[in-house]
C-alpha cells in the first residue's frame, strides 16, 4: 500500500476517535463540542475516502 493513502486512512481513524470524544463532551454539556464533533466527522470522511481511493490500483 502506498504511504500517503495509508497516512490518510490513519488520520481518518484518528479523527473518528476525536469526533467520538467530542460527542461525549457535548453530551456532558460542553457547548462547543458539537461543532468540533461535526468538523471531525467531515474531516474523517474526506481523509478516509481519499485514503481508500488513493490506495486503489490505477
Amino acid at each position: 500500500m502506498p504511504v500517503i493513502p495509508m497516512i490518510l486512512t490513519v488520520l481518518g481513524a484518528w479523527l473518528w476517535y476525536q469526533a467520538f470524544v467530542a460527542w461525549k463532551r457535548h453530551k456532558a454539556g460542553d457547548p462547543k463540542a458539537k461543532a468540533v464533533a461535526i468538523v471531525c466527522v467531515a474531516g474523517a470522511l474526506v481523509a478516509m475516502l481519499g485514503g481508500v481511493l488513493g490506495g486503489l490500483p490505477r
